[in-house]
């Protein structure tokens, strides 16, 4: 899942994305961002090399902490999950 999210207009969109080099490439080209943000997972590492390659920020959440885990959200999904994650980029 992909947030596009405008850290000054706080607008955002989703995108199911498919976790594939080439499909990401083309998606960095196309979508003007500037840092990417992720969930610490097996294919972030990777992701955020390709991503640094396009000249992008990174940042790498893990969603061991407590604000992740099921018992302390009520709803619990990959698009609040990406959105989250970019909201993080303002704190």
């Amino acid at each position: 899942m992909c947030c596009f999210f405008d850290t000054k207009t706080r607008k955002h969109s989703f995108l199911n994305a498919a976790t594939e080099r080439n499909y990401l490439n083309t998606l960095f080209k196309k979508h003007k961002v500037d840092l990417v943000v992720m969930e610490a997972r097996g294919p972030s590492g990777w992701i955020n090399d390709l991503a640094i390659s396009h000249g992008l920020k990174t940042l790498v959440c893990s969603t061991n902490e407590d604000a992740w885990k099921w018992s302390n959200v009520k709803r619990k999904t990959d698009k609040d999950d990406a959105l989250k994650f970019a909201a993080r980029r303002l704190r």
